[in-house]
């Protein structure tokens, strides 16, 4: 377990995106229509990509801030309670009244590892850029996103380019806005389906090749 550290330096990384609370449960095989089965274990604990990498940085001694909203309500705090235990600089978050917090409900196979996963995107996605201080993004090295919060996103990174910060995309889901925000990213990190979107399914490493072609200096695949 982290132990919380009082950061005063200037952010290293400011992450823009999803922070949900995730509900995973643990099966022999993942149920169809209709079907009920047994779970065989469950977790509930924060997720989202930029969240969770956020918390994997500042764990490394990283010093991490993220922006976002969540809802007044009880995964809003555990969100809260994950950045603040980790030393993530939440000064940039909104809570707000009568929304939810973004959830996920996964099931996970056992033997197989796969998952399916229905995520709730609520106020994850309902953030503006007009809701938070640029300052927070001026002031850091590093802008991560993960395509959450589409509109925020996309004019958080024309902020970032005109200020010279690097950005990050967390590239796991073929959202429509995600093309543009490849076009403004530095370093792409793409899951195996992502990078396979651009190279009609055929192979991984032309997907990255052709993710390269919209400006990227690095592209990183997940698998």
């Amino acid at each position: 377990t982290a132990l919380r550290r009082e950061n005063t330096m200037p952010l290293e990384v400011v992450g823009l995106g999803v922070s949900c609370v995730d509900y995973t449960g643990v099966v022999e095989n993942i149920p169809g229509v209709d079907e009920t089965t047994l779970m065989v274990d469950f977790s509930k604990q924060m997720g989202g990509p930029v969240a969770v990498a956020l918390v994997t940085f500042a764990n490394l001694g990283g010093v991490a801030g993220y922006i976002g909203k969540i809802g007044k309500d009880v995964e809003g705090e555990i969100i809260k309670k994950t950045f603040h235990q980790f030393g993530v600089d939440i000064k940039y978050l909104i809570e707000e009244e009568n929304t939810q917090t973004s959830l996920s409900f996964i099931l996970v196979e056992k033997k197989s590892g796969k998952r399916t996963i229905i995520f709730n995107p609520e106020c994850s996605f309902s953030l503006s850029f007009s809701e938070f201080d640029h300052g927070s993004i001026t002031g850091a090295k590093f802008l991560y996103l993960d395509g959450g919060a589409p509109e925020a996103a996309i004019d958080a990174a024309n902020w970032a380019k005109n200020k010279g910060v690097k950005i990050v995309l967390d590239a796991g889901v073929n959202m429509q806005h995600m093309v543009d925000l490849v076009r403004k990213s530095d370093i792409v990190i793409a899951s195996k389906s992502f990078v396979l979107n651009f190279a009609n399914g055929s192979n991984m490493e032309k997907g990255m090749r052709e993710i390269a072609k919209f400006g990227p200096n690095i592209v990183v695949a997940t698998c």
